[in-house]
């Protein structure tokens, strides 16, 4: 089972231009404030305007279960989710 350290999580950015980014991060606990922090941060990709993320190339090297298909942003807990045998799939 993994480390709730090594779980990422997603959140969309919009820029002045109205243009929508996908990051992932991850936290961490600081045991001084009580509270989660961010500790890293990675670029997904952008957000088309039908809720597709157009994923870069090193994301998808660093995260093999991106490599193929496509990707949603946003329809349950704003996670990311793939098409699965014409079925929407969480990816993990």
């Amino acid at each position: 089972m993994k480390k709730a350290s090594d779980k990422w999580y997603f959140t969309k950015e919009t820029n002045a231009k109205g243009l929508c980014y996908i990051y992932a991060y991850q936290t961490r606990w600081d045991p001084v404030t009580k509270k989660s922090k961010r500790s890293a941060r990675k670029y997904v990709g952008r957000l088309a305007a039908d809720s597709v993320v157009n994923i870069t190339a090193k994301f998808r090297t660093e995260f093999p279960q991106y490599a193929q298909g496509t990707f949603y942003f946003g329809f349950i807990n704003n996670a990311i989710y793939g098409m699965t045998g014409g079925q929407m799939a969480p990816t993990t």
